[in-house]
């Protein structure tokens, strides 16, 4: 019987709570999204709750563009703009330390194209002095934030599984070993 209780207290005090981090669920606008309507508000919503430390920048051609401001309330980030996005290339930069403490950032490109009347707006000035941008390429150089988040690996997380499963092959010795 105390075999059996060492062995169940054992899980249960292994720390699975380690891994639990706040992976990004959904966004608006989505990754390589298409906007053609007036954006006034960024929205980044989260598996767990995160923490008022959060924040997230909006730039485009590496210029920052400001929130009117940002406001977290429990897995949600939501950033306001005072005016709408010209039409371009933009990048939502996001950064949060989640309920376990853990920083995770990603980055969430998207595209605004204006229409005026029917047609998109031909007078805007494409970047590169004109030039049609493959939207395939830039796609392939930037990794999809909702499958990769940025994760900083630290000691603790290589210390913490080595010492679980040594504690784990104790546990069983003395369970197996001792009977003989």
């Amino acid at each position: 019987m105390s075999k059996t209780f060492f062995l169940l207290v054992l899980l249960l005090t292994i720390p699975f709570s380690a891994y639990a981090h706040s992976e990004l669920k959904s966004s608006m606008p989505e990754a390589n999204q298409i906007l053609t309507e007036d954006l006034h508000e960024v929205s980044l919503t989260f598996a767990g709750k995160i923490e008022s430390l959060s924040t997230m920048t909006l730039t485009k051609d590496n210029r920052e563009q400001s929130f009117k401001n940002i406001s977290i309330q429990g897995n949600q980030m939501k950033g306001f703009l005072e005016t709408p996005l010209e039409s371009g290339t933009y990048i939502i930069n996001w950064e949060i330390a989640g309920e376990d403490g853990h920083p995770i950032t990603g980055k969430i490109p998207f595209t605004v194209q204006k229409k005026q009347g029917a047609a998109v707006d031909s007078d805007i000035e494409k970047p590169g002095g004109g030039q049609e941008i493959d939207t395939e390429k830039v796609k392939e150089g930037i990794e999809h934030p909702l499958t990769k988040p940025n994760l900083p690996m630290t000691s603790a997380g290589y210390i913490i599984p080595i010492v679980a499963l040594g504690l784990l092959g104790l546990g069983l010795f003395f369970l197996f070993g001792r009977n003989r």
